[in-house]
């Protein structure tokens, strides 16, 4: 796998990967400044500004590639090309408040180029048990009973749901992202939350509601 440069230090660095503590990686995520401050800084050549990228965004960008690749070590490479990919374009991007569409997008059609790289065999659901206790679920449990159902989503609806559920995302955003009208995704959040709530009759309590708005 091709190694990209970490704040201006390279992966198999091991001594200087090392020297960054937890500490400094939760600092840099919750850096002060804007994603588009933080584009600019990048343009600069601040590796700062690099690092507070790559650790805001990493851990949601690796979560939203693996729902659609369904492969822990497809979706780590696919975070390392969304990465190498943005860091190598910013000095073209212009800043406009949509830094978020933009990274999700890359992050979508890289994903999408690693599952075409795939055997021609199509990529079939995994199979999940869904429990069923009496006892109330936890919010955390709510939300891995949720991750469960939309990776059993078909692929058209798995992707959009993991925008809006689990990423955040407006349906404006979303409708960038993909590239399609904002009454499709719409229409397709609407479907794909029916289906969602056809799987969660198996829980005692359902971890998100269809009337939550962008």
């Amino acid at each position: 796998m091709t190694e990209w440069v970490e704040g201006g230090v390279r992966r198999s660095d091991t001594r200087s990967r090392q020297a960054l503590s937890s500490y400094n990686h939760q600092f840099m995520a919750d850096s002060p400044y804007t994603d588009d401050e933080l584009v600019e800084q990048c343009k600069q050549g601040q590796k700062e500004a690099f690092a507070a990228v790559y650790y805001r965004y990493r851990t949601r960008i690796f979560s939203f590639c693996l729902t659609l690749v369904r492969n822990p070590s497809d979706a780590e490479d696919a975070l390392q090309d969304v990465f190498r990919y943005i860091f190598s374009k910013l000095r073209y991007y212009e800043s406009k408040g949509r830094f978020k569409s933009f990274i999700f997008k890359i992050a979508h059609s890289t994903s999408i180029d690693i599952l075409r790289r795939r055997s021609k065999q199509a990529v079939m659901p995994e199979e999940f048990e869904i429990p069923v206790e009496e006892t109330e679920r936890p919010r955390a449990e709510q939300i891995e009973q949720l991750r469960i159902c939309i990776a059993k989503l078909p692929p058209m609806y798995r992707e959009i749901m993991a925008l809006r559920v689990l990423d955040d995302l407006a349906y404006e955003e979303i409708s960038d992202v993909l590239d399609l009208p904002l009454g499709t995704v719409k229409s397709r959040i609407h479907h794909a939350v029916s289906l969602v709530r056809k799987m969660l009759r198996s829980f005692k309590r359902e971890p998100w509601s269809e009337g939550e708005e962008a």
